[in-house]
């Protein structure tokens, strides 16, 4: 197993990473599956600092004849994914004046538990899973009377109101036991689909350069906490998963943006660390880095 780095060493090279349009990709890469079968599709699962090193439009464009994303899955974590749906009558719609489409998506589709099924279609069409715990570290959890489990995300709190009892706690608040059986029991789920599936656990840096800090005050306190977390969740499920692979960008690539367009925060990189983690993963699956980066935004 690789080992997990912590954010240092050397400044990255200055640049980030911006993916606006996955509805465009997707389309193309539905079309191209059939044509170019050498390429290696993938299902993300977790947060934009794995997605944007893969993801095929944006700025600046990344041109791969190895690795694309297929799927791109957020705002939601394995308690979530094993524990049932809101019922009619337990959430209401907030009146909002401005509606992010891909945000409102991932709260209705935590809330409404279809991001498993869309998962488990991910684990029949592509070849490779790449999931991280980021969202399940910055976001409270949300534990209903009766065992559902939610996840909390800025877009849930902001386009729903749930009229449920319930108790919202940080992953340190919970019990680590549930959280990796949830993990162990959805990922063991997908193999079940496809047997020969590639499952990578990205431990995505947390980095705090250049005067990036998380913008809840609790996380800042919390990072060797979310370390910690992670190792012993990639030994436990590289244990009871077979052939998964714990993967992390270079330690000198690990530099957050403090100009990224999504705007200053510590899981939100350079793009040195997506150029690396992308290597990274390609080496993992055997794959050369043929990968160019166009200097043209994608319409």
């Amino acid at each position: 197993r690789s080992p997990i780095l912590r954010p240092g060493g050397r400044r990255g090279a200055a640049g980030c990473y911006h993916a606006r349009d996955l509805t465009r990709a997707g389309c193309y890469l539905r079309r191209s599956a059939v044509m170019a079968p050498s390429h290696r599709y993938l299902t993300v699962l977790g947060s934009c600092g794995t997605a944007d090193s893969f993801r095929a439009a944006g700025w600046p464009t990344f041109v791969d004849e190895g690795v694309r994303i297929f799927d791109y899955v957020g705002r939601t974590a394995f308690p979530s994914l094993m524990t049932g749906a809101l019922r009619e009558g337990e959430r209401q719609l907030r009146e909002v004046d401005d509606t992010n489409a891909w945000g409102f998506a991932m709260a209705k589709g935590e809330l409404d538990k279809t991001h498993g099924p869309k998962l488990e279609r991910g684990a029949r069409i592509n070849q490779v899973l790449v999931f991280d715990v980021v969202t399940s570290f910055i976001f409270r959890q949300l534990d209903t009377e009766d065992g559902r489990a939610f996840l909390s995300s800025w877009e849930v709190e902001k386009y729903f109101q749930l009229d449920v009892p319930h108790q919202a706690r940080f992953l340190w608040e919970l019990e680590y036991e549930p959280f990796r059986d949830a993990a162990i029991a959805f990922l063991s789920r997908l193999r079940d689909i496809k047997p020969e599936l590639e499952i990578g656990f990205h431990v995505a840096p947390a980095c705090r350069n250049d005067g990036v800090r998380f913008k809840v005050d609790v996380l800042n306190d919390q990072v060797d906490f979310y370390y910690a977390f992670c190792e012993r969740l990639a030994r436990d499920l590289e244990a009871q998963v077979p052939r998964m692979k714990t993967l992390q960008g270079e330690t000198s690539a690990q530099q957050a943006d403090p100009e990224h367009p999504y705007g200053r925060y510590p899981f939100h990189y350079r793009l040195s660390y997506y150029e690396a983690f992308r290597a990274e993963v390609k080496r993992w699956l055997g794959l050369p880095d043929e990968t160019v980066l166009s200097p043209t935004a994608a319409p």
